[in-house]
């Protein structure tokens, strides 16, 4: 007798794909003898292509704003040939209720949301109406199940891996105990100031001898290490990281993290590597971590909605301390 196939879909960025491990194991704990495949952006693939319960990742090529159909069409010809029994679409956006369709599992399941062209639903055997935006956003992606009889998980971390391959490659460029300092998120309103970087820096030596910085691959967050490197000469730094593969498995190989409202801290939870999170413009209660970590919020953050950088003078997270930071990596166990 076959097994039953289901395709998962998460056509979005990279900490939205983490977020969505809980929900993909409730789907692979109710039907234990299923095989589960999952369709991702191809350069999110490497967040999930270690997962155990996981038969097969398949990295659909992306560019922003496109679907690139004209680039995907062996892949869809490959997915349609595996007869998927069910699909399931965490997200509704367009992109995946077209693809849904195309690779036509006999049912398939999608959320109802107001986004999107009219009549998306109708690509859809099963909708479901999309959760309010202040529940956590592993609960939202698990909320879909509920319409085929998947209760909520009461686990809700991210179960992430990183390639054992890739181990050497971490253990000789980070030394054991290091922990990793991320500088950059996607918008600059969510980045702890380089002052408050020095700061920690220089709090305590012991601990500076541990810090090995990062950052993100675009220019401006280079250059935001740069700047850092002509404040503290001598740091230590990781720079080129070849790509996702690879900062997973320095997240995984590092003591601990710290980080801003980035896709990193997901990783780190992901990966049971403590964490220390910067939030301020951002929805706790949707994006905590969820994992081994602490949050540190700026309460009075004016900068919500769809500005990119911060709208004060000084920026709203430069409220959090060092102090705070070096606190909470004690309060994990980090220094002690």
């Amino acid at each position: 007798m076959r097994k039953l196939k289901i395709l998962a879909i998460k056509f979005k960025y990279l900490g939205d794909v983490a977020v969505c491990i809980p929900a993909l194991r409730s789907l692979h704990k109710h039907y234990p003898n299923a095989e589960i495949h999952f369709l991702v952006a191809s350069d999110a693939a490497p967040i999930v292509e270690h997962i155990p319960w996981v038969d097969r990742i398949w990295p659909f090529p992306r560019k922003r704003g496109k679907l690139l159909l004209g680039q995907s069409i062996p892949m869809l010809a490959a997915l349609r040939r595996e007869r998927f029994d069910f699909s399931v679409d965490f997200v509704g956006n367009d992109r995946g209720a077209i693809l849904s369709y195309i690779i036509g599992a006999e049912e398939r399941l999608g959320p109802i949301v107001t986004r999107g062209f009219l009549g998306r639903t109708h690509l859809y055997t099963r909708t479901r109406v999309e959760p309010p935006v202040h529940l956590h956003e592993s609960i939202r992606n698990a909320d879909l199940l509920t319409a085929i009889g998947i209760p909520l998980p009461e686990d809700l971390r991210p179960e992430l891996y990183s390639d054992p391959s890739l181990k050497p490659y971490a253990e000789n460029l980070l030394p054991e105990g290091s922990i990793l300092c991320h500088l950059s998120t996607s918008m600059p309103k969510k980045e702890w100031p380089l002052e408050r970087w020095a700061d920690l820096y220089r709090i305590d030596e012991t601990l500076a001898r541990r810090l090995v910085f990062i950052t993100g691959p675009s220019k401006r967050e280079r250059e935001r290490l740069t700047e850092l490197k002509a404040r503290i000469p001598g740091i230590q730094t990781v720079e080129d990281i070849p790509d996702l593969a690879h900062l997973l498995a320095i997240i995984d190989r590092a003591s601990a993290l710290i980080c801003g409202d980035t896709a990193p801290a997901h990783l780190a939870a992901g990966l049971s590597t403590p964490y220390v999170a910067i939030f301020g413009p951002s929805t706790v209660s949707q994006w905590d971590p969820r994992g081994h970590g602490k949050l540190l919020i700026a309460e009075d953050c004016a900068c919500w909605g769809h500005p990119r950088s911060c709208l004060r003078a000084r920026h709203c997270l430069a409220d959090i301390s060092a102090h705070s930071v070096y606190s909470a990596l004690h309060s994990l166990s980090v220094l002690s």
